[in-house]
């Protein structure tokens, strides 16, 4: 497996689930639902959700759950997909959490 597409597999999907969970943690603090301040609370909460959410299609795509196109059969691209969204949704929903307190 040529290491450039799995690196740019790897970015495009930290990418993915950062803008996600950046836009889905931003949209509930500017609606009220979640409030900023409490880190621990409900906006934890939000934050496990989001890393889950955009992880689950990858693992379930490792698992051999879900099939579908190329991908399901090479096992460095979900790993890859899996590992750029594990850390990009925390990423994220980080960044909306402090552009909001910075905001403030």
């Amino acid at each position: 497996m040529d290491n450039l597409a799995v690196s740019d597999h790897f970015i495009k999907s930290l990418l993915f689930a950062f803008f996600f969970s950046a836009v889905a943690i931003f949209v509930l603090q500017m609606t009220g639902l979640i409030d900023p301040d409490h880190i621990i609370g409900r906006e934890g909460v939000a934050w496990l959700v989001a890393t889950t959410v955009c992880t689950l299609e990858p693992v379930l795509r490792h698992q051999g759950i879900l099939k579908g196109g190329i991908e399901s059969s090479i096992a460095e691209f979900t790993k890859a997909s899996a590992l750029g969204r594990l850390i990009g949704a925390p990423a994220g929903c980080a960044f909306a959490w402090a552009m909001t307190i910075v905001g403030s």
